[in-house]
């Protein structure tokens, strides 16, 4: 068999190619990294394309595909097709599915039940993967039902990352399904919190009697949708949640939600709570990458309001001195309809630095880019600022230009943050782990 990716460098779609290696399949792929997209790539002896969501319909490659009459699949069909073949655990949610999702593994995996994973960060526990490749489960530390046992036995247990863009989710079918929070977000495809609500519905409505709703007690919107829920509902709360991993306190839902899983699974509370304990985080989430002047520099992928703030608390609870935040904005339509979330997102930065707007291909509109700008972003929240009387400082410049800023003011003590979903990791220079 042969399967051909475009888009390939994906993070989810790289790991579900390396799924598919994992079972012999010989794969192909393209990207706009490895030289584009091309009609040649495409071959009469390939027997599946899967495209990702940034892929169009008139991409040279799909063209050629149905030229040829090849089957052609998106990556949410694809991956669709294995929840419905693999006991599924899909964490869903508009912030923290990546790092509950790699929770959700590596308690799985310190339990002996050998899950398939398939995640859009890089785990550093599995060697800075976004994928493992499971195998048959050990029940030596469980208490599982027969029942359920031999439902896992079958074909193994997949722990995935459900987006909820463009309703991909909907082509999953899981029988643990992770609800952590819903809000406006996505906006250039969801019309409203009407709108999502909506799909969430749908989402839910996937799941069978004796399938498992873990949702997040203390989110309205969550609480208010799953009333119409036919499965088996189980409620959790990171509010009251004892620092298990004092470093990443900010976590509590997470691992909160972790844990019920954990215990639907009938895994023992020393092993769940170990591997939290142990747990040092994700890629690209509260991530250290190195030290310039004996200020340390995180990254993380922060690129929505409530995601900011999330971060910001955490590192202003760690850093003894400064707190340096470099923001891109993460999409034209997303910083304007939420701009004035952004602009109360910063307070507890003591130095913002803002650098032009990360736009996405295929999702922007020239009307919304005449209508915002970093800039305006940068006056807007020193405008709050002298409102409340805030001493910080704000700068707005050009990305290049901010890895020779940071060396020259960055102090012994201060906390940086590189931090969006655009390309700032790669266009900041800083080191990175050898594993990496």
């Amino acid at each position: 068999m042969h399967y051909h990716f475009i888009g390939i460098k994906g993070i989810g779609m790289s790991a579900l190619a390396s799924y598919f290696r994992s079972k012999g399949i010989f794969v192909t792929g393209s990207d706009l990294g490895l030289g584009g997209h091309c009609a040649k790539n495409i071959s009469k002896d390939i027997d599946l394309v899967i495209y990702s969501l940034a892929i169009k319909k008139d991409n040279p490659e799909i063209k050629r595909a149905k030229e040829l009459k090849i089957p052609c699949i998106s990556y949410a069909q694809a991956l669709g097709k294995l929840t419905k073949e693999k006991f599924t655990i899909a964490v869903s949610g508009m912030h923290g599915k990546s790092t509950t999702a790699s929770l959700i593994s590596l308690i799985l995996d310190k339990a002996g039940l050998n899950p398939t994973v398939i995640v859009g960060t890089k785990i550093k526990e599995f060697n800075y993967s976004n994928f493992a490749v499971g195998g048959r489960p050990d029940f030596r530390k469980v208490n599982l039902s027969n029942k359920l046992k031999s439902e896992i036995s079958s074909n193994g247990i997949l722990v995935i990352e459900a987006d909820e863009y463009c309703s991909s989710f909907l082509n999953y079918w899981p029988r643990i399904l992770v609800l952590l929070n819903l809000e406006r977000e996505h906006l250039d495809y969801f019309r409203n919190l009407s709108h999502i609500k909506r799909i969430f519905l749908e989402y839910i409505s996937h799941l069978k009697k004796d399938d498992f709703l873990v949702v997040n007690k203390e989110d309205r919107n969550l609480k208010e949708i799953v009333k119409s829920a036919k499965c088996r509902v189980i409620f959790f709360s990171g509010k009251n949640f004892r620092d298990i991993n004092p470093k990443f306190r900010e976590l509590r839902d997470d691992f909160s939600a972790a844990l019920k899983v954990s215990e639907i699974l009938k895994i023992p509370k020393e092993i769940s709570e170990r591997a939290i304990k142990n747990f040092n985080g994700v890629w690209r989430r509260f991530d250290l990458r190195t030290i310039i002047n004996g200020a340390e520099i995180y990254d993380d992928y922060a690129h929505h309001p409530t995601e900011i703030k999330l971060t910001l608390s955490m590192a202003k609870r760690i850093t003894k001195n400064s707190l340096w935040v470099v923001f891109q904005p993460h999409q034209y339509k997303r910083t304007y309809l939420l701009f004035k979330d952004f602009v109360k997102s910063f307070d507890k930065a003591d130095k913002l630095i803002l650098v032009p707007i990360f736009s996405v291909p295929g999702r922007e509109s020239l009307n919304i880019k005449r209508k915002i700008n970093s800039e305006k972003l940068a006056d807007n929240i020193l405008r709050r600022w002298k409102r409340l009387k805030y001493k910080k400082e704000i700068f707005f410049m050009d990305i290049k230009e901010v890895h020779k800023f940071l060396y020259k003011n960055l102090n012994k003590g201060d906390l940086c943050i590189l931090m969006g979903a655009g390309d700032i990791y790669e266009k900041i220079q800083i080191s990175y782990p050898q594993n990496e």
